[in-house]
């Protein structure tokens, strides 16, 4: 479906070694938008920025859900269009938006969901954000920040001053990594253990990489 693997199992079957490549980052994005209130199946107009490997798996995401239509805003035209020409026969509708900040702004206001996977607004560049300042976003909107360096990005407290659903990215690094602990160990990862520890750690809430 993705056409990219980020973790491989190892199963040995008789004298040979037969490697199996899985990608945990479509669950993982899932999960964790379901896990923050909002069902993907809903989405009528979904926004991704960025063309990278994390858009890609929400991009899987969005069409194992159902998505009809989809946006893909970029800086690189050529790196986004590249992403599109794999995507085209999965949606129906499949366009470019350059993302700039107002063209942005206006494709939003008739958006339900925004989902960046870009570096920006990533620790130390903390006052960082897609949108810039004094923007403004409707209250309907669910906005997914897959930044998890800091827990609460510039982009997510923009959506909560805004009224509108936050959904940070740490849910999506602790799913996708669940998942590759089940195929490696052959067990359950303690989600709530290790979120906890996340958490009582100053890791991410000290900025530290």
């Amino acid at each position: 479906l993705l056409g990219a693997v980020n973790t491989i199992g190892f199963n040995n079957i008789g004298d040979d070694v037969i490697l199996k490549g899985e990608n945990t980052d479509l669950h993982g994005f899932y999960s964790s938008v379901l896990e923050g209130g909002f069902d993907l199946a809903k989405a009528e107009y979904p926004i991704v920025v960025g063309a990278g490997g994390a858009a890609r798996a929400v991009l899987g995401a969005l069409y194992r859900a159902g998505c009809q239509k989809v946006r893909l805003a970029n800086r690189s035209k050529e790196r986004a269009e590249g992403l599109i020409r794999y995507f085209r026969s999965f949606f129906k509708e499949i366009d470019f938006i350059p993302l700039e900040r107002e063209k942005l702004l206006k494709e939003i206001q008739q958006a339900d969901l925004l989902i960046h996977t870009t570096p920006i607004g990533t620790y130390p560049h903390i006052n960082e954000s897609i949108l810039g300042d004094n923007i403004y976003l409707p209250d309907n909107i669910t906005v997914v920040d897959l930044v998890y360096n800091p827990l609460e990005t510039k982009l997510l407290k923009q959506a909560k001053k805004a009224g509108a659903r936050a959904i940070g990215g740490l849910g999506m690094l602790m799913h996708q990594a669940a998942l590759a602990f089940e195929y490696w160990t052959g067990m359950e990862m303690p989600l709530d253990q290790v979120k906890e520890r996340i958490l009582q750690m100053d890791l991410l809430q000290g900025g530290k990489t």
